[in-house]
């Protein structure tokens, strides 16, 4: 067998690792305190598990935080902020990112249009900034397993108005596939693999917790 002539990965219509960026929004205590979409810890996992694998695949994350600056919150949790000590992150009084002039610049210099974005809560900060993203001409990708906030009704309201504007709802396993995509490119398997077999993907049922 053989693999199709690798694409141009700057222009490819899927997700590359050099076609793409990751917005992270607001993972802090107070935000995942209050999460009652779905299990915390499940979701502190899974976005935990995306931030190191992308971070892998040397893809340019923009970190952003909500209120420390004016005594209202707390840092990014550990399992996140340890994974990039020497990340620069952005903190915000306005709840959309995209209000910020620091996070848009941010976003902006990486000069990649597809934006995936994976954040707390989905009503609020990670819609507001995927509509805005899309107003500015930016192909958005929401990940919606890493995504929670405070019920479910608001996170189902809030993924089908993204969707409904021209959001493309995705989940962390298939934009991992997404980015390495053939075996014959034997580089990045040791962390593809490590991230699949940690997300429980290729576990059989009764083994997955």
């Amino acid at each position: 067998m053989t693999s199709e002539t690798k694409r141009n990965t700057l222009f490819d219509n899927l997700i590359t690792p050099d076609n793409c960026q990751l917005l992270l929004i607001d993972y802090q205590a107070v935000q995942i305190n209050t999460v009652n979409s779905g299990d915390r810890s499940q979701l502190v996992k899974r976005a935990t598990l995306a931030t190191k694998a992308f971070k892998y695949f040397q893809i340019p994350i923009v970190l952003t935080t909500l209120n420390i600056g004016i005594g209202l919150a707390k840092d990014t949790i550990p399992p996140i902020k340890n994974l990039l000590p020497d990340w620069k992150s952005f903190d915000r009084t306005s709840i959309n990112p995209f209000e910020d002039r620091d996070v848009k610049q941010a976003i902006e210099k990486n000069h990649r249009k597809k934006l995936l974005i994976s954040g707390l809560w989905t009503e609020s900060s990670v819609s507001f900034a995927s509509l805005d993203a899309l107003n500015s001409d930016f192909q958005v990708f929401v990940l919606v397993d890493t995504l929670g906030v405070t019920s479910k009704l608001a996170h189902e309201m809030a993924l089908q108005r993204m969707q409904q504007a021209g959001v493309t709802l995705t989940t962390f396993n298939q934009v991992l596939c997404e980015l390495q995509r053939d075996w014959g490119r034997h580089n990045t398997i040791p962390g593809f693999v490590d991230a699949l077999y940690s997300s429980g993907m290729y576990l059989p049922t009764a083994e997955r917790k």
